[in-house]
C-alpha cells in the first residue's frame, strides 16, 4: 500500500497541527487607541494638578476675604515679590502676558496646557519701592464670558 492511498483519520491531522498564535488586529486597535486616551488623559491631570497646586500656593499669602483685608493693615514687606512667587509657582509668567491695569499695577498671567484646556491664571502686582509685590489673583476661567454674554455685547 501507497502512502497517499491510507490518509490519517481526521482528529490524528488535528493533533499534528500547531495551533496558530495570532493576535487579531482588532485588539492590536482597539489597545493602541486605549493606550493613546490613556496618555491624553494623563497629560491633561498633570497640567490640571501643576495649576491648582500653584494657584493654592499662591493663595495662602492673600488674606481670605476682602473684609479681612480692610481690617488688617498690609505690610507690604512681608508681601512676596514677583521673584519669589515665580520661585514658588515654579515657572515664569507667560510671554507677552504683561499689562499695565493701573497706576502702580501690573497683571501677569500663569498658564499650564493640557489636552483639552488650558489652566490660567491671572497675578496683579503693585509697586512697592521699585519691587513688584502680590496683590490679587483671579482664574482666567472665571474672568471669560459666555458665549451668550459675548453675542450679546456684539448686537
Amino acid at each position: 500500500m501507497s502512502a497517499g492511498s491510507n490518509p490519517a483519520p481526521p482528529t490524528a491531522l488535528a493533533a499534528q497541527e500547531e495551533p496558530k498564535k495570532r493576535v487579531p488586529l482588532d485588539r492590536i486597535i482597539l489597545l493602541g487607541v486605549l493606550l493613546v486616551v490613556v496618555v491624553l488623559v494623563v497629560i491633561d491631570y498633570r497640567a490640571r494638578f501643576a495649576y491648582n497646586a500653584a494657584l493654592h500656593q499662591v493663595l495662602k499669602y492673600l488674606p481670605e476675604s476682602e473684609e479681612a483685608a480692610d481690617l488688617n493693615p498690609i505690610d507690604f514687606e512681608a508681601v512676596p515679590t514677583q521673584q519669589q512667587i515665580e520661585a514658588l509657582i515654579g515657572q515664569p509668567p507667560d510671554k507677552d502676558s504683561r499689562r499695565s491695569v493701573d497706576v502702580g499695577m501690573v497683571e501677569e498671567t500663569y498658564s499650564w496646557r493640557g489636552i483639552f484646556r488650558t489652566f490660567a491664571f491671572r497675578v496683579q502686582y503693585r509697586k512697592f519701592r521699585d519691587e513688584l509685590r502680590l496683590e490679587r489673583v483671579a482664574s482666567v476661567a472665571d474672568e471669560q464670558p459666555t458665549a451668550e454674554a459675548a453675542s450679546d455685547s456684539e448686537n
